[in-house]
């Protein structure tokens, strides 16, 4: 059951991480 706690933290975190992962990848981008 610990597991699956995990890897729902860790789905969260990749979605909240995401928009700014694309963010900082669009101004590298457009340099």
């Amino acid at each position: 059951m610990e597991t699956i706690d995990l890897l729902e933290i860790l789905f969260v975190v990749v979605i909240l991480m995401a928009p700014i992962i694309n963010k900082s990848f669009r101004k590298e981008k457009n340099k």
